[in-house]
């Protein structure tokens, strides 16, 4: 948590290390990939620093709460049907205003939805990638669980 020093308000950081200048191009991609993707459902970020001083890039967003799905999953032993259908509800607004954009997230996980208080909320656009009908995607992302069966079948998570 920051807190910027002109207004006072707290922000969440996601901070990324760029050593290596393919780092710091897809932390400039995320930032602008999720300042296009205007929706309730998906991290809005506020801005971003690169300081090359340090080597680091710092996306601010807003605080909406510390919790993940993963953590809420972990803490509770069941959710009510109601509650996972509202959760996929949201998530899949989210994920087809993504895809009517262009845009593939590539890492659909608990751990990439903050949730608290009934609102799931998208989040690590890190890996996104836009749609090209034009080309095959032949890279492999994601978190091995949760990917898709046919990414399972390249050997890269076994």
């Amino acid at each position: 948590m920051v807190r910027e020093i002109s207004t006072g308000h707290l922000f969440a950081a996601k901070i990324t290390n760029i050593n290596e200048e393919a780092y710091g191009r897809m932390a400039i991609k995320e930032f602008q990939t999720l300042s296009e993707l205007q929706h309730c459902n998906i991290i809005q970020p506020s801005h971003l620093l690169i300081d090359m001083l340090v080597s680091k890039a710092y996306m601010f967003m807003p605080i909406l709460t510390e919790t993940t799905l993963s953590d809420v999953l972990a803490d509770r032993e069941s959710l009510l049907e109601e509650e996972v259908r509202g959760i996929a509800r949201q998530v899949n607004s989210a994920l087809a205003h993504i895809h009517a954009k262009r845009v593939i997230h590539r890492d659909i996980n608990p751990n990439n939805v903050m949730y608290a208080e009934g609102k799931a909320v998208l989040i690590d656009f890190q890996t996104c990638t836009r749609l090209d009908p034009s080309k095959w995607m032949m890279s492999t992302v994601g978190t091995g669980a949760y990917s898709a069966p046919e990414m399972k079948t390249c050997n890269v998570y076994k």
